[in-house]
Formats: C-alpha cells, sequence, structure tokens
C-alpha cells in the first residue's frame, strides 16, 4: 500500500501581477507533486490578476490541486508582501510551505518531488533560483546580482514566527536571520532542482525597485540590526554606495563651476569604485563597463528617491507599486 504523501502549501504575495502570475500557476500545476495548495493572497491589484487567479482556480481546482485566494483588505489595513505571507501561513495547511513570488517559474515539473525527497528528515531544504534571461538589460543585471532562491519549511518549525509587516525590503531574510540565527546556509545541501526567476526586464521595473528597496531600507536596517549585524553592515554600505553613485552627477557638476580640483578627486573615486565592480564581475569589454556606469548612477538615484518618498509617506508597508 503506498503511504499518503504529506500536503505542500505554497504561499505568493501578489500586487497588479497579469503579466507573470498565469505563467506561475501553470509552471505549478504542471509539478507531477502531489498534493499541492497554493495560496494566493493580493495586495489590491487593479489590473487583472484578480480575473487570472479566479479562472485559473475554476478551472484547475480538483481533489489533489487546490488554488485558494484571499485578499488583504479583509484582514486590516497593512498590505504589504509580509504581510500577505503572514495570511497566507495563517491559512496554510500543509505539512511542507515554501514563499514565492509570482515572477518566478518552475523549470522542471519534478522540482518539488526532488525537494520533498531530498529533504528527508531535515527542517528544511534550499532551491536555488536561476535567472530566466529575456532582454539584454536581464542579461546584464543577472552578472551584478548573484541569485539566492527559497526555502521549503516543515511547518513545525516555522508556526510560531511571523514576518515583519512592516518590511518591503528584505522581509525573507529577516524572517529567516529570526528562525536561523546565524546558521550558514552555504554549508546546506541545496535541492538537486532550481526555480527560474526573472530581474527586471525593463528600465521602468529597475526604477520601480530601486525606488521600493529606498522606501523601506531603513526600517530593514532597523529590524535587522538586532539579529544579524553583519547584514547590518552589508546593508548600510549599500546605503552608502547608492548615495554616491546615484548623487555623483550632480556633485560633479557643482565641483567642476567651484571647486574643479575636487571634481578630479570624485572622478578618481567614482572611476575606482566601477572598476572594482567591473573586475569583481570579470567583465572584458566597453559596453559592459558603460552599463555598469548608468546602472550604478541609475539605481542610486531612484533609491534615493525612493528614500525621500519613504521620510514623509509614513504610510507606506513597502508595497512595489
Amino acid at each position: 500500500m503506498q503511504r499518503k504523501r504529506d500536503l505542500v502549501s505554497c504561499i505568493v504575495p501578489v500586487l497588479n501581477e497579469e503579466e507573470t502570475i498565469l505563467n506561475f500557476i501553470l509552471s505549478l500545476h504542471r509539478q507531477d507533486y502531489r498534493p499541492i495548495e497554493l495560496i494566493i493572497v493580493d495586495g489590491g491589484s487593479m489590473d487583472d490578476t484578480i480575473n487570472i487567479i479566479n479562472t485559473s482556480r475554476d478551472d484547475l481546482n480538483d481533489e489533489s490541486f487546490s488554488l485558494r485566494f484571499f485578499e488583504e483588505k479583509d484582514f486590516g489595513t497593512i498590505a504589504s508582501p509580509a504581510n500577505a505571507r503572514n495570511i497566507g501561513l495563517d491559512k496554510a495547511e500543509g505539512e511542507f510551505i515554501f514563499f514565492i513570488d509570482s515572477d518566478t517559474c518552475f523549470i522542471s515539473n519534478s522540482t518539488i518531488s526532488a525537494a520533498i525527497t531530498e529533504i528527508g528528515n531535515r527542517d528544511f531544504i534550499i532551491i536555488y533560483f536561476k535567472p530566466i534571461i529575456d532582454t539584454k538589460l536581464e542579461e546584464y543585471i543577472s552578472k551584478t546580482i548573484k541569485m539566492d532562491g527559497i526555502i521549503l519549511y516543515r511547518k513545525r518549525i516555522i508556526k510560531n514566527i511571523r514576518f515583519n509587516p512592516t518590511l518591503g525590503f528584505g522581509e525573507d531574510r529577516e524572517f529567516n536571520f529570526r528562525l536561523f540565527g546565524n546558521l550558514r546556509f552555504d554549508g546546506q545541501i541545496p535541492c538537486s532542482e532550481t526555480i527560474g526567476r526573472h530581474h527586471p526586464h525593463t528600465k521602468t521595473e529597475l526604477k520601480r525597485q530601486n525606488e521600493w528597496y529606498g522606501r523601506t531600507i531603513i526600517r530593514y536596517l532597523s529590524a535587522v540590526y538586532p539579529v544579524n549585524k553583519k547584514e547590518f553592515v552589508n546593508q548600510t554600505s549599500y546605503v552608502f554606495y547608492n548615495f554616491f553613485t546615484g548623487l555623483f552627477p550632480f556633485f560633479l557638476i557643482i565641483s567642476l563651476v567651484i571647486l574643479p580640483r575636487f571634481a578630479i578627486i570624485l572622478l578618481i573615486l567614482f572611476t575606482a569604485q566601477i572598476l572594482v565592480r567591473f573586475l569583481k564581475y570579470k567583465w572584458n569589454n566597453l559596453d559592459q563597463y558603460v552599463f555598469l556606469i548608468w546602472y550604478s548612477i541609475f539605481n542610486g538615484f531612484f533609491f534615493i528617491k525612493g528614500m525621500i518618498l519613504g521620510s514623509y509617506k509614513k504610510n507606506i508597508a513597502g508595497r512595489n507599486s
């Protein structure tokens, strides 16, 4: 007699995801593992996201695949990806749980099966991301950012912990720092399968992402300081780097007019910063160097803009919109 397999719950926060949500749902439905429970929590979508979800639920739900849909507005006034994950966690019935975003997709149909088999007696297993490249921008970004992944948890280890609902940047990292302390994930044996994920593939998406990071970075630093000092230092240096690169063109122009010698120093410092990253990524042509200059200034400028917005829009809870 075959042993009944454990339910896997997949929790997905969404907001205006009409371009990606259907592809994600179908890639999850194609998984050869059953039973699966997909819990989608919407933060107030204004596009066709909700219609796509409802249609998918009608078409796909059966005794072994359940799509459950909730809206954050029915659970209070807070709207953030972290809060949506908390709602999903409260509703989840699976023995295994993972949190994921709709800009991902399962490349292999056996990813969840592999994770459940390979987790063994452990309480969690990491499934790493693999970048999906559709545009030149994504190709360049994929070489500057190391993708991490998701964690498949046994429910028992996360049943008494929740995400910080005020965070919109790094809420999953802060959650895991509180859960695991200083555990080094690079010492863990990951799942043999990977999950596909997109980087921002347009300038508009990249702009929105950096504004979003800027809006919530101070709250993230405040939350992560008590639980992981190394992460606090790393992210603080990230803030300073963005300020330097984002404001560099303005400081350079002002310096050229007022104090040309200082402009030379600024130019040397900026060039050194870019060159260090250029060598770190092992790039070797002028196009890549020019991209890195543009990318650093672009990210920094909109990161600073996001910080300014976040300083006076106190109601922002981290939604990337």
